[in-house]
């Protein structure tokens, strides 16, 4: 009997040895929480072509919060998609149609911190020209609001009137007239009825005012029919004025740089 109570009282000795023993962690020792506080974007306001995709950059106040979390939302997910988001401070945002929208980035409790603009377009070739000639005016009537442009040669031959907008419905027609800059141009217009981000379709040559190789004095005016299968949202109408006789053919392409001419682009917003 006296051997085994040895026995147990050797084995509960071991025992107590063998369990660690564990010590309080200091406070000080946790990780410290640092709010975030509000965020601000790399971005106020972004035009994007079809499919083209912005990248948006969230900077945290403070920068060393701990884990800071965005979540991210469009407005209209028909024009402006959020293609990464992750709660992260980093989305990409694509281009799915034309028109507006907005994309908000929300802090993780709740609070707003900022907005961006987006502006969704369908994108043209650059275009440039030489030489001096240019259309002085441009006038629309027959639309729910008109074009009505004034103005000199361009910088480069070459201007985007965004502002300048003729509203007009698939199906109707409007009147367009041009006053050449001199009576040696010649005034070709394209417009980009289905959409498609250029000019080579067969009927987007929309009107050509003046005959090539010889004078064409002006003012000029044709009824121009809106088709329609017409693409709907905002399209372009690109005017090219040229030297009557560089111009005696029309040109196939309207990009890149266009001999003795200068180009002015207006909107078509097709409802």
């Amino acid at each position: 009997m006296k051997k085994n109570k040895l026995k147990l009282k050797s084995y509960l000795i071991f025992m107590t040895l063998s369990i660690p023993v564990f010590f309080n962690m200091s406070c000080d020792e946790d990780e410290e929480i640092i709010s975030l506080n509000q965020i601000s974007l790399n971005e106020s306001n972004v035009q994007l072509g079809l499919g083209q995709v912005q990248t948006l950059v969230v900077t945290p106040t403070p920068k060393d919060a701990t884990h800071p979390k965005v979540t991210w939302s469009s407005s209209n997910e028909d024009v402006a998609q959020i293609q990464i988001n992750e709660s992260g401070l980093v989305a990409g945002v694509k281009g799915i149609g034309t028109g507006e929208a907005v994309i908000t980035a929300k802090m993780e409790n709740g609070d707003v911190g900022q907005t961006v603009n987006i502006t969704v377009q369908r994108m043209y070739c650059d275009v440039s020209g030489t030489g001096s000639y240019y259309v002085e005016s441009v006038t629309t009537t027959g639309g729910n609001s008109n074009i009505n442009h004034n103005g000199l040669q361009p910088e480069d031959n070459y201007a985007f009137y965004s502002e300048e907008i003729l509203d007009i419905s698939s199906g109707s027609s409007f009147t367009l007239e041009v006053v050449q800059s001199n009576n040696w141009s010649r005034t070709m217009v394209w417009i980009d009825w289905n959409g498609d981000g250029n000019f080579s379709s067969d009927d987007e040559l929309a009107h050509v005012f003046g005959v090539g190789s010889d004078l064409n004095d002006g003012p000029f005016n044709a009824s121009i029919e809106v088709p329609a299968n017409a693409a709907k949202g905002a399209v372009r109408m690109r005017i090219v004025t040229g030297d009557a006789w560089s111009y005696d053919e029309v040109p196939i392409a309207v990009c890149d740089k266009l001999k003795n001419s200068s180009t002015k682009d207006f909107i078509i917003e097709i409802l």
